[in-house]
């Protein structure tokens, strides 16, 4: 019975011994996961404060995780993981902010070139992206707005690059139409004076 309780005794140690290993590298998994959404969105300039201390818990938990002093490192990584939260809740909205400021600007400079007429397939595709944007951001679904917005501007982007090349096309297609007119207005007076003089 001594025995078993000592078997009993020690799995359990063990287990607390694997807990205790484990969770500091998952905690540190958890935070620069956090880290690296953030520095995915360029959150940084939206919590300045917040970030530097994430960053410096993050290291830090690191550091007492190779020491093996994972309750230390564990206390270092919670604050890592707050901190890298509070970069990401006041950082989503205003870089979702900033990403349709960018998505309507490049609509305005498509729009400069009539490319809602030229390519008005993409041209829509864009706007219906944009359209998604906006209802995400409505919704308070800021990291999905990001990326939508950013999609709406790569799309009016491309209308924008496919409208000019087909405008460019049309030009030249003018200047040399209009070229061959002169050619053949050239033709016609000499032809005329040729008559003339005979």
């Amino acid at each position: 019975m001594k025995k078993k309780v000592l078997s009993l005794f020690t799995i359990f140690l063990f287990i607390l011994l694997i807990s205790c290993v484990s969770k500091p590298e998952t905690r540190y998994s958890e935070a620069k996961k956090l880290k690296e959404k953030a520095d995915k969105y360029e959150l940084k300039k939206y919590a300045e404060q917040d970030y530097e201390e994430g960053e410096k818990n993050l290291q830090e938990g690191r550091r007492l995780i190779d020491s093996k002093k994972n309750m230390a490192a564990l206390k270092a990584l919670d604050e890592s993981n707050k901190n890298f939260q509070t970069v990401l809740d006041k950082g989503l909205k205003p870089c979702a902010e900033d990403q349709d400021k960018k998505a309507l600007e490049q609509k305005e400079t498509a729009k400069e070139i009539k490319t809602e007429v030229a390519v008005k397939d993409k041209f829509d595709k864009a706007d219906e992206k944009y359209n998604e944007a906006l209802k995400s951001y409505n919704a308070k679904e800021y990291e999905k707005a990001i990326l939508q917005y950013n999609q709406a501007e790569e799309g009016y982007k491309e209308a924008y690059d496919e409208a000019k090349v087909k405008m460019e096309k049309a030009k030249a297609a003018i200047e040399e139409a209009e070229d061959y007119k002169y050619q053949m207005e050239e033709d016609i007076r000499l032809y005329e004076e040729e008559q003339k003089e005979e």
